[in-house]
């Protein structure tokens, strides 16, 4: 019924960002979403304010014939909302206008419409809401079983780092229904919204990074809250944002540009249509496997035309005769005019041909290289022996060009010419290679120029050390730099990722990690390249990928590129987080992961112990927080892995602590840090989305530590309940000095007392502090707890 619609390529697009993960998926939500419920809309909204002035601009006239407001004709005649909306609370005073509109949009908020249910199927990371009442939380709580951080209009500048993290939010726009003091309607609060930082900050983040579906927006929804959601005067074109929507007038065709929206486009002209689209659309996303239907022509030739041939010999033997260097010349010279104008399969079946052709003089004599000229030059380049390093695809040399500038030459291994799938992994590579090269993308190594026979790429050199070359020194290198080492090379691979062309690596390991200026001695370094784009991918690739059933590096592959059959997609960014994490694995430990060793039933427990090898820092929490990530981005389930951009903002938290050990941190790692101190090496759980913990100490006690939905407060609970082995004359007693001693904790942190019980073996002692920003703080706090807590476990 749908099929028309579910082709068009804005469409394509978002369930290909969505299936690959390449950023979260923030959802935005207008009024028409909510209509089924009964809910106006905002012109709704307005004509009931309307009447409500006309009504009391009537009785003033009534009790008075000389009034006059001019107010009263400028709210009927503004085409403008926000003003509307200033005038109407100046006109009717602000308890009158905050009931009418209280009143006009109470609705029975349990009934949710089943497009809700249905749009987060697709497991948004946020939802933004511009309307006021309370059905898009509704939903959105029902549909996630962590708690969710909401966030209202002006609280924005306070809390939009929020959206940095991998915990769900929800954003009210325009504020929420129950709370007039969190509605931005009029144009002062407008005013106000948008001179914080905060705002703009926000849309920026959102926008740049995470993948945008507008959902939902009528007419009015524009004209209200396009003030709110334009980034236009920012300078720059967000890459990943998209609009599902019947409309086809010009003001929805003027927004979608000027935003640089892409239409989702459907047809539906009641309610059970739009149901019935939303529906396919969902599940067309949901069983979308991200894979090219068809070959597409390479869009970057690695062919060149050398023009060097005198003779034009075409005999494979008579070539075969020939030097080495004018072998490759002359093959280069005969495929690049066999190849010419070709495109998809035709090019693909030509080349194969050429080799079936040339075997003799490809395999004999163009891999031929050797230290003693001529043989010395590949391609005009002078390459030095020994090799610099060799791996799956090919050997890596350093050279030098005619001007004697040093280079990298990296020649493919000979059997990679017969397999199909290799020599389109290299075409790919040489691709991704140029596009980071285009964008200027630090971190990578530019490419110079690249050959089909024998396949070939020349680069920059990159003068350093492998990060495999460092693992002899890893046992004397500092926690900190090793961390420092993972997150540098997380910030490059995120930086690949979010490109228009979304360039994967898929071979993140030590031996593709280059170090520039690592000093020995202090281990400090200069920068860090991702190298080896050979197994890459990126938009618009049209060769298949390479499934590898045997290599010595297994460990580092995620499952999915070893399993044979392609159950699941290679083209996600989770098979990065994957790679990564082994990597950091192996560096923090100073030993490769064995293939398999992420699916053993004591993987965990072994990252735990790795990861704490050589641990020294001022936040004890650290060692927890990185283990915890490894942990989460080595899942064997790729739906269950953690994305990269998740894995990059946990490191870059950590490596900030790191850094700077004094200076203001993210109030969850100072939740955690509270709750690592208290239970002084005993083992607690923490979970990085929902902020929150606990520790049990056998004997009845539980600590449990968690951010408050306000990112200001902490909440500290200290319970102890009777678990019917205690017997202890004197519990009574002790339970009680336990609240005395929490009593004089509170006095002296509290901000807000959440709850105290004592009674029957039972001990329930909650409390809000605000923390302060220093480690010095928390331990004369940890110190002052301990006694209470130390009480609790003498009742035994």
């Amino acid at each position: 019924m749908f099929e028309d619609f579910l082709q068009q390529p804005s469409h394509l697009l978002l369930k290909k960002a969505i299936s690959e993960s390449i950023a979260p998926l923030t959802i935005i939500i207008g009024s028409g979403l909510s209509k089924p419920a009964g809910l106006p809309d905002w012109k709704e909204l307005r004509n009931s304010i309307q009447l409500q002035i006309n009504n009391l601009y009537t009785t003033k006239t009534s009790a008075d014939k000389s009034f006059v407001d001019p107010r009263f004709k400028r709210a009927s005649n503004t085409s403008n909302y926000w003003e509307f909306f200033q005038l109407a609370k100046d006109i009717l005073g602000t308890a009158t206008f905050n009931g009418i509109i209280r009143n006009t949009l109470s609705v029975d908020e349990e009934q949710v419409p089943s497009g809700y249910q249905k749009l987060f199927e697709l497991s948004p990371r946020g939802v933004i809401t511009l309307n006021l009442d309370s059905i898009t939380g509704q939903a959105f709580s029902q549909s996630n079983h962590r708690s969710i951080v909401p966030v209202y209009g002006f609280e924005i500048a306070r809390k939009w780092q929020i959206i940095t993290d991998e915990k769900p939010y929800l954003v009210y726009m325009h504020g929420h229904l129950h709370d007039h003091e969190t509605w931005v309607l009029t144009q002062s609060e407008l005013d106000r919204l948008l001179s914080t930082d905060g705002h703009r900050l926000f849309l920026s983040q959102i926008y740049m990074n995470h993948t945008v579906l507008f959902v939902g927006l009528s007419a009015d929804d524009i004209a209200i809250s396009s003030a709110l959601l334009k980034l236009k005067s920012a300078g720059f074109a967000p890459p990943r944002l998209f609009w599902l929507t019947t409309r086809i007038d010009s003001i929805s065709e003027e927004w979608s540009k000027d935003n640089f929206v892409q239409k989702i486009l459907y047809k539906a002209s009641n309610d059970a249509e739009h149901e019935a689209f939303l529906n396919s659309f969902v599940d067309d996303i949901r069983k979308f496997y991200s894979k090219e239907q068809q070959r597409l022509p390479p869009q970057i030739t690695t062919q060149k035309i050398f023009n060097e041939s005198q003779n034009e010999i075409k005999d494979p033997r008579k070539i075969a005769n020939l030097e080495s260097e004018e072998v490759r010349r002359t093959l280069s010279d005969l495929i690049a005019k066999e190849l010419h104008g070709l495109s998809g399969d035709s090019l693909y079946d030509a080349f194969d041909e050429f080799c079936r052709k040339y075997k003799y003089p490809i395999q004999t004599k163009s891999f031929y290289k050797d230290s003693v000229p001529p043989d010395n030059v590949f391609f005009g380049y002078k390459v030095i022996f020994p090799e610099l390093g060799s791996g799956n695809f090919g050997e890596a040399f350093q050279a030098t060009d005619e001007e004697n500038n040093a280079v990298c030459i990296k020649i493919m291994h000979s059997n990679i010419v017969n397999n199909r799938e290799m020599i389109g992994g290299f075409r790919r590579g040489v691709r991704s290679m140029k596009i980071l090269t285009a964008y200027g993308i630090s971190g990578v190594a530019r490419i110079i120029e690249a050959f089909e026979i024998p396949p070939t790429i020349v680069m920059d050199i990159i003068p350093g050390n492998s990060l495999q070359e460092l693992f002899s020194s890893s046992k004397d290198m500092s926690w900190k730099t090793k961390i420092e080492i993972i997150n540098d090379i997380s910030l490059i691979v995120d930086r690949c990722h979010k490109l228009p062309e979304m360039i994967l690596h898929r071979d993140i390991k030590p031996s593709n990690i280059m170090i520039e200026n690592f000093d020995f001695t202090t281990f400090e370094y200069e920068k860090i390249f991702v190298l080896d784009f050979d197994m890459s991918w990126h938009k618009n690739s049209s060769e298949k990928d390479i499934v590898f059933e045997s290599r010595d590096d297994f460990g580092y592959l995620a499952p999915e590129q070893t399993d044979p059959a392609r159950r699941v997609s290679t083209r996600s960014t989770k098979v990065d987080s994957y790679g990564l994490a082994m990597t950091a694995f192996a560096l923090i430990g100073g030993i490769h992961p064995m293939a398999g060793w992420s699916m053993s039933a004591d993987w965990e427990t072994r990252v735990r112990s790795t990861i704490k090898t050589g641990f020294k820092a001022n936040w004890s929490c650290l060692h927890h927080r990185v283990a915890r990530a490894i942990i989460d981005a080595s899942r064997v389930t790729q739906e269950d892995r953690l994305d990269f951009s998740s894995f990059s903002r946990r490191l870059e938290k950590a490596v900030y602590a790191l850094q700077e050990p004094s200076s203001p941190q993210p109030i969850d790692l100072i939740a955690e840090e509270i709750l690592s101190q208290i239970s002084d090496g005993r083992g607690y759980q923490w979970d990085d989305v929902s902020d929150k913990g606990y520790l049990k100490i056998p004997g009845g006690t539980k600590i449990e530590i968690d951010v408050d939905s306000d990112q200001t407060h902490i909440n500290i609970g200290v319970r102890y309940t009777d678990e019917g082995s205690n017997q202890y004359r004197s519990r009574k007693a002790l339970l009680g000095e336990t609240k005395e001693m929490m009593d004089k904790f509170a006095k002296k942190y509290a901000s807000k007392t959440r709850r105290i019980n004592i009674t029957h073996g039972v001990l329930d002692y909650v409390i809000a502090i605000k923390p302060e920003n220093t480690t010095g703080y928390i331990k004369e706090l940890h110190e002052e707890i301990k006694e209470p807590i130390d009480k609790l476990i003498r009742i035994q």
